[in-house]
């Protein structure tokens, strides 16, 4: 027989170093335990607050250090992408959607906000890329008839298109969808 050897991936290797766990020898944790951390984290609950009054300044303050901490929390991150949106950075809030989506395709905010984030940086063509993982669901049916004429490749000004679907009801204004 011979010798085995053991190697190690270098998203292993890097989260050794870092010490954020991962690879085979990573405990499974309890999402139960990993929810009420993050209830009682105060950058995230003062965040989260912070976003639900619509005071995106302190919420991108306070969500960010968390979010770079917690990658994987969609929720913080789709929460920090809306905050960024509103402040009308978009490529920011573009990378926090399109992290969301790697995670979770489907997601029906995330895919939202990448939208809404692509057609402010005229980008329609990535826009209806956003949209076209959406699972099926009362929201997608929603998103998908208001966002017809970018679906089917008709010419759209990109900023008025934004514009109607950020003024659409039903969309899901909250970002635990």
């Amino acid at each position: 027989m011979a010798d085995e050897k053991k190697t190690m991936t270098r998203r292993d290797l890097f989260r050794a170093v870092t010490g954020r766990g991962g690879g085979d020898d990573a405990e499974e944790r309890d999402p139960a335990l990993e929810e009420s951390e993050k209830e009682a984290d105060p950058a995230f609950a003062e965040g989260a607050a912070a976003y639900g009054r619509r005071d995106w300044e302190t919420a991108v303050e306070r969500l960010r250090p968390y979010v770079r901490a917690n990658q994987s929390d969609a929720e913080a991150r789709k929460l920090l992408g809306g905050a960024l949106y509103a402040q009308g950075r978009h490529i920011q809030a573009k990378v926090e959607f399109a992290g969301v989506l790697r995670r979770s395709p489907g997601d029906v905010f995330a895919s939202l906000g990448l939208c809404l984030a692509q057609l402010r940086l005229d980008r329609p063509d990535k826009a209806a890329e956003a949209l076209a993982g959406l699972e099926d669901s009362e929201e997608a049916a929603v998103l998908r008839t208001r966002a017809a004429p970018l679906l089917s490749g008709e010419g759209v000004d990109a900023s008025q298109l934004a514009d109607a679907l950020e003024r659409s009801p039903g969309l899901g204004t909250r970002a635990s969808a």
